[in-house]
């Protein structure tokens, strides 16, 4: 069992909510690590964020590592 559960949709804010849907849209899913992420929504955006500058920013081999 987690220490901390991941956040079902109906018990997650409009925020980490918001950010769910997009995860959705993107992925078909909600992975438990952005669930879990999600009770802090601002922590969820920067996660989320980062793996956006990882992908567009690095070179493929550099990434890869």
């Amino acid at each position: 069992m987690p220490l901390v559960d991941p956040l079902t949709d109906t018990l997650a804010g409009d925020s980490a909510n918001s950010h769910f849907q997009t995860l959705k849209t993107k992925l078909g899913t909600v992975p438990n690590m952005y669930r879990t992420l999600g009770h802090a929504p601002h922590v969820l955006q920067s996660v989320i964020s980062m793996g956006q500058a990882i992908r567009a920013d690095l070179d493929p081999k550099i990434r890869e590592l």
